[in-house]
């Protein structure tokens, strides 16, 4: 996916293009909405919204489960190691409060929230200068 190359680069603007663009079109089509969320996930641990990003986790961890579909194997070693550092940053009971949250919410919702997210990043004068080293 093209927005996880620009946001792994530090392009978080253009990254949120492609972000929008293809959860859209993953709504539309009721098809790879898993993949779609959990790629933009890493966008706000990328820019310090740790709970956020691990709030939107749980719920795509959930729909894999319903869906049987598991994270791919090049991303699993990636996967696990931002959940692990992730959980570090929060601690383990924020973490698991904030995991089980979102494995309690709704798709359509973590949906409207990653559009909202996705738009204000797109359009922030302050997220091209972020380092893509900051959590």
């Amino acid at each position: 996916m093209l927005g996880h190359m620009y946001m792994m680069q530090g392009h978080y603007q253009g990254a949120c293009v492609h972000f929008e663009e293809g959860l859209i079109l993953a709504r539309e089509t009721d098809s790879n909405i898993a993949n779609c969320l959990e790629e933009i996930a890493y966008l706000p641990l990328r820019l310090g919204h740790t709970a956020k990003a691990i709030y939107w986790s749980g719920a795509v961890a959930r729909l894999r489960n319903e869906m049987k579909v598991p994270v791919c194997k090049r991303e699993q070693d990636y996967y696990e190691q931002t959940l692990s550092e992730a959980r570090v940053e929060l601690g383990s009971g924020i973490f698991d409060k904030v995991w089980a949250k979102g494995r309690a919410a709704s798709i359509e919702h973590i949906i409207e929230e990653a559009l909202v997210f996705v738009n204000s990043t797109k359009n922030s004068t302050s997220a091209k200068f972020v380092t893509s080293d900051q959590y």
